[in-house]
């Protein structure tokens, strides 16, 4: 684990999870990490970010080298700036997710790995696909702050709409079972 008051790999060509499960901890200092590498944050491992009300941004995840569990609890926003490949995706933590540079892709597919963006609102004019094979995948709002581009689900597992959905386009690819869990939801 790595605790801190913030952290930043922001000049890193390379990130590489060696051995064993990985934790960035600034959320006694309520601080910034920053993942702003030019190349990729890879290797088998888990990642667990907790910033408190710091904010967390992330540059592609995964995309050599699936990583295992992503984790982030920020009350912060969560910018993505490029895909994430991992065993499961949990940004339930995350209570605010910007959607910020191109089309993102969230991919747990090849693990069949949960992707829960129940934290709070994900916003952002940017395409998202989730691709979770048999995986189940939770969403609260999307597009509520700012509408996304196209929404694209693609999952045979369970999908849980818990709030409403602001996109350009809506694709819920193979979903076998959607539930629709607090009250009325609006797709739009």
């Amino acid at each position: 684990a790595v605790t801190a008051g913030s952290i930043a790999l922001d000049g890193a060509a390379d990130v590489d999870l060696a051995t064993g499960a990985i934790t960035l901890d600034t959320s006694a200092a309520n601080g910034v990490v920053t993942f702003a590498t030019a190349g990729n944050v890879d290797g088998g491992q888990d990642l667990t970010i907790s910033a408190g009300s710091g904010a967390v941004s992330l540059a592609g995840v995964g995309q050599n080298t699936a990583i295992g569990a992503l984790n982030i609890d920020a009350t912060g926003t969560t910018t993505l700036n490029g895909d994430i490949d991992a065993s499961s995706i949990a940004l339930d933590g995350a209570t605010d997710v910007d959607l910020a540079t191109g089309a993102i892709t969230l991919d747990t597919s090849a693990a069949n790995g949960l992707v829960d963006l129940t934290g709070g609102a994900v916003d952002g004019a940017q395409d998202l696909t989730i691709t979770a094979g048999s995986g189940a995948v939770s969403l609260d709002g999307v597009g509520q702050n700012t509408a996304i581009g196209t929404l694209d689900i693609d999952t045979t597992g369970v999908l849980t709409f818990n709030d409403a959905v602001t996109a350009g386009s809506i694709a819920l690819d193979g979903a076998a079972d959607v539930d629709l869990a607090t009250g009325a939801i609006t797709l739009d």
